[in-house]
């Protein structure tokens, strides 16, 4: 049996999205889970978010299913989940990777994504049994008993979620980097892109390797954010959620703050000549206002054909394999700030202000330390062997080696 439950999109009046589940079949709204979406959820989280949360959502009500749980009777009469059914029944239910398709694959997702699943599920019990207990007299004995179970329940997932290794991204070697470089210009025999695209992939690549942006900011760049005249040209990194503009439906979000970023001639001159050479001679281009667009619609490049740019790299160049991604070009982008803070003396304090600045962190954010990892690596070595190789000066000198 396929996943009978499905996520979709919808577009408000106001730019806003909407992530909706319906039961595929009926292709009816399901009530439990678009009340939680609408009234818990919508008002502290992206539609990116939701939208996740609302197929995970969709998994638990396809799991209630085939087990025989009505959901609603259980919600509503306080009784939630009993131990076995959080475990092992639910939490092996949503190990399986359910990707393909609408078909269940065996393999087992990431310890990750399998506790974010299990947290979504847990939130969403509780809600609802929350959502019972306000309609019920305090006095009533019923009250204290769901009560009772509710904390029992939110033992029973949190005694048993999966743990979570989180490993630090960082970012391409030094020659990793140069090759990067190398295969993306237009004019490279190693380049992947076809010929119609190559110029936009080059200036979009740039965008995440020498400006630091995340995958979505690039995307929603209007023409009208950058200033390439006179001798400081800048581009804005400005967030416009629910973008009325914005005919995508994964809206890509700026999660950061805005900001004003410096350009160098050379990249201002990139970007002018990617506009007025390339850009203009796609169709429909006139009528968006975003920088990146798709060379056969003219519509607002995507996230996914961002994800098939890299792609085509890696299918190309296999070295590039699970360390190439926008993000990871994130996170060059600050070891190279590293590495000219280092060259120019810039003082440590001064060099967090400016990372935190150019990357949209607050003033006093410590998110710079995720991302400079390959640099503290490099530089813990260097220190490391220099210290190493001191002191086996000093005993070679007493002739203690």
């Amino acid at each position: 049996m396929n996943n009978p439950y499905q996520t979709t999109i919808v577009i408000c009046h106001d730019g806003e999205r909407l992530p909706i589940l319906i039961d595929f079949r009926s292709k009816i709204p399901l009530r439990l889970p678009n009340l939680w979406l609408l009234l818990s959820r919508r008002i502290k989280n992206q539609a990116s978010t939701l939208e996740r949360e609302a197929r995970t959502i969709g998994y638990f009500h396809w799991w209630a299913d085939k087990h025989g749980v009505d959901l609603e009777q259980r919600f509503k009469s306080g009784n939630g989940l009993i131990a076995e059914e959080i475990n092992p029944s639910l939490y092996d239910w949503l190990r399986k990777d359910f990707t393909s398709g609408r078909s269940i694959k065996k393999i087992a997702v990431a310890p990750i994504t399998h506790r974010s699943r299990l947290e979504t599920i847990r939130d969403y019990v509780l809600w609802h049994m929350d959502q019972t207990l306000s309609s019920i007299d305090i006095h009533d004995n019923k009250f204290d008993r769901i009560v009772a179970k509710r904390e029992l329940i939110s033992r029973q997932f949190n005694k048993d979620m999966p743990s979570v290794r989180m490993n630090r991204r960082i970012g391409l070697e030094v020659e990793q980097r140069h090759k990067f470089l190398q295969i993306i210009r237009p004019d490279s025999k190693d380049n992947p892109w076809d010929e119609s695209v190559r110029y936009r992939n080059y200036i979009l690549c740039l965008t995440y390797l020498m400006l630091g942006l995340r995958r979505a900011e690039a995307l929603k760049i209007y023409l009208n954010d950058l200033n390439l005249n006179g001798a400081r040209p800048t581009l804005a990194v400005k967030r416009k959620p629910d973008d009325v503009n914005d005919p995508r439906k994964q809206e890509p979000r700026v999660k950061t703050l805005g900001r004003i970023i410096p350009l160098s001639q050379d990249i201002a001159k990139l970007f002018h000549d990617y506009i007025i050479e390339h850009r203009s001679k796609i169709p429909n281009a006139k009528k968006s206002p975003f920088l990146f667009l798709a060379s056969n619609t003219g519509n607002p490049l995507s996230l996914m054909a961002v994800n098939n740019i890299f792609y085509q790299i890696i299918k190309k160049h296999s070295e590039f394999e699970s360390v190439l991604t926008p993000h990871i070009l994130r996170h060059s982008y600050n070891d190279l700030l590293s590495e000219i803070a280092d060259e120019q003396r810039v003082s440590e304090y001064d060099a967090i202000e400016i990372r935190n600045y150019l990357c949209g962190w607050s003033r006093f954010s410590d998110q710079g330390e995720n991302y400079r990892q390959r640099y503290i690596k490099q530089r813990a070595t260097e220190l490391s062997i220099s210290h190493q190789s001191k002191i086996f000066s000093f005993m070679t000198e007493n002739g203690s080696s």
